[in-house]
């Protein structure tokens, strides 16, 4: 394949978008604990302020009439830097190659283009960045003569398996939560005639309510599949623990334990003095699961819409 390199130009932001959902698969892929699933577009005024900004320097990859690449890039100046000497820099934001025409030598041409560029501008170096995990990218680079100057590294202080719920997760969420108390709704003889206020017959409408006044909301996420969901509610000086529940066949691997600690610590974080919860008071089992993450009970209340008794517990934040 030997495509035409050429600059891009207004409306190309909508032929870059097929390109644009595969780095973003890409990156969901990899690090699934920070990207979404859902690509980033460049609208029309966002793409047409890149192109007009002279620093600013984008090239398409154009092949019998199909973009099949593209490289985003920036002059980067440097001028009475506190810690660097004077120098102009080429930054490559991006560069990605269609995945059905990669190994064809298209990514080299934009790189070289890249470096064309960067020489007519008389930079010292070209610059980018890439994610660890991206092993093809960085044998990429390296194949065209880069190397490693600085390496960013990370300790990450949460469970990388615990991330927000978003918007675009409702279905999702609604499911497991289907699926993970309809086991309790079975055990305590909870029907939607008897019970429809349960949580195993939420609503996806009582679901989206929930999440809009939630403080947070935080899902379980094992081999890319969301297995665990809980949120938290404000109470005043405390949090309230809500909806915690597991999918069946991921229960007694800790992942309810390690949404709990996870709880345990956001509420810490946001200044309030414990969580608080309630629950079906003749389950013994839960109220005995609970008392393990260190919750204890305070009292029990009659609701007229439950046919139950709830247990109310309260963990302190000591």
């Amino acid at each position: 394949m030997n495509p035409v390199i050429r600059p891009a130009r207004e409306g190309d932001h909508l032929l870059i978008r097929p390109l644009q959902a595969q780095i973003a698969r890409v990156h969901a892929d990899g690090r699934p604990d920070l990207f979404r699933d859902a690509p980033r577009y460049y609208d029309e005024a966002a793409f047409s302020d890149k192109l007009s900004n002279p620093d600013s320097y984008i090239w398409l990859a154009e092949s019998e009439g199909k973009v099949v690449g593209y490289a985003f890039a920036m002059h980067i100046r440097y001028r009475n830097h506190p810690t660097y000497r004077d120098f102009d820099r080429f930054y490559i934001d991006d560069i990605c190659v269609d995945e059905t025409c990669r190994r064809q030598g298209i990514g080299s041409q934009l790189f070289e283009r890249c470096l064309e560029q960067a020489r007519e501008l008389c930079c010292r170096d070209v610059e980018l960045g890439v994610f660890a995990f991206n092993k093809e990218a960085i044998a990429f680079y390296r194949g065209m003569g880069m190397h490693e100057r600085t390496l960013r590294m990370e300790l990450p202080l949460t469970d990388p398996r615990i991330r927000h719920v978003m918007p675009e997760d409702m279905d999702t969420v609604l499911a497991l939560i289907h699926e993970g108390f309809s086991t309790a709704a079975a055990e305590q003889g909870l029907t939607r005639e008897n019970c429809p206020g349960h949580t195993s017959f939420m609503t996806m409408e009582g679901l989206k309510w929930r999440y809009e006044h939630s403080l947070e909301s935080w899902a379980f996420f094992e081999d890319g599949r969301m297995v665990g969901y809980v949120c938290m509610t404000d109470e005043g000086e405390y949090a309230e623990l809500r909806n915690l529940t597991v999918l069946p066949t991921y229960r007694h691997r800790g992942i309810g334990e390690a949404l709990v600690t996870h709880l345990k610590g956001r509420a810490h974080a946001l200044g309030k003095r414990g969580l608080v919860l309630g629950m079906i008071d003749r389950d013994e089992r839960l109220k005995s699961w609970y008392a393990a993450q260190g919750f204890v009970v305070t009292g029990t209340q009659e609701y007229a819409h439950l046919p139950f008794l709830v247990c109310n517990m309260k963990w302190e934040d000591n």
